[in-house]
């Protein structure tokens, strides 16, 4: 290209024609005529500003605007926030979470590259604001910065705590799909049908689980309204199946009050009410629900719901109260195979879990909160028994159950879950997941040793049989210790 120095203008090349921006022209012609500022604006028609904001633009890599030489000067561009993000997913799907430290770490070599590269585009076209702007700007990032960029991202730094860490290391497709080939195998879901396939699972209310209510802007803080020092607790054991048809729901109530005649506000055949203890699932109380299971399940055999010889399916988690020896034959020898998920990921597997814990707690609190005002109303006022608050809870469980355990919302909730149709590819999509296919953490599945419920089927004669026997070993031990 040739440069007449006396009228100081420039013969633009074709490659600069062949740019289709005027910012694309720009930087071409700075490229092949470094520093010469005024030629190329004379040349291209177009203001000296304009120059020097595209050749800030094009050494800072920030967007161009023609009529100004603002834009925030920062080393890490849209290319590189994408290169960190994508850095970023990988360490979260191999499970190695970063902290700030490894975080900041990560910025700082995205800023130095860009930095190194941002060096050699000023000295490539030879613009002196621009070059003196880059070689000004700090390499180190501040802290500050870090965490400015950290919301820019969409991240943020948050504690971990054990239950999280727990489940983020059973969450991986290996150990998952290890389940699936070893235990829910297609040979097993062969045996099954639509509406031979259940989840049971327990649900923990409150008396003062708290329901929204309405208050003015300029309120501060309202009242809690159902905190009113009731220490009763109630666990609601759910089962719930693709069929027509389900168990009645099991419900335990603590406390040391009485209940009562409960035939005006529930149905005997939907709901079993437990009395007394703690209000928590026990081993001994387990006993009472395998034996109320059972019993429906003969009663629907009689009737022709269930063939005499049809398998059925009882998915459940692997607390310690699963572990009753007698309630475990009645499922065997009335050919119940009892299937336990793989700890800590019911909250991708079990279909109570996925889809109907959440809606079944809100009718719960919303039933709840009407029958009290109701109960206020009819008292005028005067407080509540812990023996009126019991059948209220026990009132609200029953009709939250009808609201939220809807056949649909099951089959849903199955479907999601990869339970009922089959389908270890749904089960895989959930978000929870991690992807650990490159180096599969649990390829034999996640080994619990104080766990022996987890993962399996516990209703086999082998599996059975050692149960038995830890059973009279830690007997034996407890007699030890006495003496």
């Amino acid at each position: 290209m040739s440069i007449t120095r006396a009228d100081r203008s420039i013969k633009l090349s074709a490659s600069v024609r062949r740019e289709k921006t005027v910012f694309g022209r720009i930087v071409q012609a700075l490229i092949e005529n470094p520093g010469l500022i005024r030629p190329v604006a004379r040349s291209l028609d177009v203001s000296t500003k304009a120059i020097y904001s595209a050749a800030r633009a094009y050494v800072l890599g920030i967007p161009w605007s023609p009529n100004s030489l603002g834009g925030r000067p920062t080393l890490v561009n849209d290319a590189e926030k994408r290169a960190i993000i994508n850095e970023v997913e990988q360490l979260l799907n191999s499970s190695n979470r970063p902290g700030f430290a490894e975080f900041a770490g990560i910025i700082r070599r995205a800023r130095a590259s860009e930095h190194a590269e941002a060096i050699s585009r000023a000295c490539l076209i030879k613009v002196t604001p621009a070059t003196a702007l880059v070689m000004d700007l700090p390499r180190e990032p501040s802290d500050s910065w870090i965490y400015k960029l950290l919301g820019e991202l969409g991240l943020q730094m948050a504690s971990p705590c054990d239950v999280t860490s727990d489940r983020t290391a059973a969450s991986t497709r290996s150990n998952i799909r290890h389940w699936f080939e070893t235990v829910y195998t297609d040979e097993l879901a062969g045996l099954l049908n639509q509406v031979t396939v259940f989840n049971a699972d327990e649900a923990n209310l409150e008396f003062d689980m708290s329901q929204k209510v309405l208050k003015m802007r300029k309120e501060k803080r309202i009242q809690d309204e159902n905190h009113l020092n009731f220490n009763g607790h109630l666990t609601i054991m759910v089962t719930v199946g693709c069929g027509l048809r389900n168990p009645p729901q099991m419900i335990l109530v603590g406390g040391t009050g009485s209940i009562g005649d409960l035939s005006d506000i529930i149905d005997a055949d939907r709901m079993k009410v437990v009395p007394g203890g703690s209000g928590w699932m026990t081993i001994e109380i387990f006993d009472q629900y395998c034996t109320m299971f059972v019993d429906w399940v003969r009663e629907q055999r009689a009737g022709g719901y269930f063939r005499e010889d049809e398998v059925i399916a009882l998915f459940i988690d692997s607390h310690g109260s699963r572990g009753n020896v007698t309630g475990l034959k009645r499922f065997r020898d009335e050919n119940v195979i009892v299937i336990t998920f793989p700890g800590q990921v019911t909250h991708i597997m079990q279909p109570f879990d996925v889809g109907l814990a959440a809606p079944l707690r809100t009718y719960f609190r919303r039933i709840l909160r009407k029958l009290r005002l109701q109960m206020k109303e009819a008292k005028g006022g005067s407080k509540l028994t812990e023996d009126e608050k019991r059948r209220m809870m026990i009132q609200a469980a029953a009709e939250a159950c009808q609201q939220a355990l809807t056949t649909s919302n099951c089959r849903s909730a199955f479907a999601y879950a990869g339970i009922w149709p089959r389908s270890m590819e749904q089960t895989l999509r959930s978000p929870y997941v991690t992807n650990d296919d490159d180096h599969p953490m649990h390829p034999n599945g996640r080994y619990m040793k104080r766990s022996p419920l987890v993962g399996r089927v516990i209703t086999e004669d082998a599996f059975i049989e050692d149960l038995e026997e830890r059973r009279k070993e830690a007997g034996q031990r407890a007699i030890l210790r006495k003496k």
